[in-house]
């Protein structure tokens, strides 16, 4: 980055440009008129962000984003693991190596990018009974994790404690990588299927393998988890469909 010091009066270009540059020691207006042009034709990019809300600070989730433009784009989790770091954080991560939700993805080893790190997130969230969901669904899970990103040992273990029972009930009752339904995992399958369960443990259905099978050839949930699947209404409707289908 080029800098600029003030003496006499004037502003010279100095801090950044080698002693041999041509233009050390230099003002602008000592330069010559193409090098002129081409400070005058340069781009000064600046985004202007908003926080409406003073209680939702996934503004700096955004900031952060913006900056993310160098050679390897961040996904958005991996923005998240930078901004919302804390014990929240650290749990998602272990969550993470449990054997069960690794034979639910049907890969032994972790994400590079954290792409299953967020499926927790997102399926934390979602079954969580004091948060309503409201589009977007990024926003949703940065203004989720922020909000938990230092949650005491109490609140941790309770989050554990769903979270593993819901994906013991998956594996014993569905089988390895149940919602592998075409090209890879479906995530809005996976998370009716999941949320449902986590909320209606003592109420689901004896044989819910064959219960899972009639859920997935149900219309109005295959519309659901195939199209604009992070809509309010297409979120909710999807969730009514599995709760009808995998509840007694």
């Amino acid at each position: 980055m080029v800098k600029s010091r003030r003496a006499n009066g004037r502003r010279f270009l100095s801090e950044g440009i080698g002693e041999g540059s041509r233009w050390q020691d230099l003002t602008y207006q000592d330069l010559a008129e193409a090098d002129q042009l081409k400070i005058k034709n340069s781009v000064l990019r600046a985004f202007v962000i908003q926080q409406i809300d003073p209680a939702d600070d996934t503004s700096m989730y955004h900031v952060f984003e913006r900056l993310n433009t160098g050679g390897t784009f961040l996904t958005n989790q991996e923005v998240r693991n930078c901004v919302y770091n804390g014990s929240f954080n650290e749990l998602l991560h272990s969550l993470n190596q449990l054997d069960n939700w690794r034979q639910i993805l049907g890969k032994p080893q972790p994400d590079s990018r954290q792409k299953d790190i967020e499926l927790i997130l997102r399926f934390i969230g979602l079954s969580d009974p004091d948060w309503k969901y409201r589009k977007p669904m990024k926003d949703f899970m940065s203004r989720y994790m922020s909000s938990h990103k230092h949650a005491d040992d109490a609140l941790l273990s309770d989050i554990r404690a769903r979270f593993e029972a819901t994906c013991r009930t998956v594996i014993s009752n569905l089988g390895e990588k149940p919602f592998h339904l075409k090209r890879g995992i479906n995530s809005a399958a996976m998370d009716a299927v999941m949320v449902t369960v986590a909320k209606n443990a003592d109420s689901l259905k004896a044989d819910l393998k064959q219960a899972y099978r009639v859920l997935l050839n149900d219309e109005k949930f295959k519309v659901g988890i195939s199209a604009q699947t992070t809509n309010d209404e297409t979120l909710k409707s999807r969730m009514n469909r599995a709760a009808h289908h995998l509840c007694r």
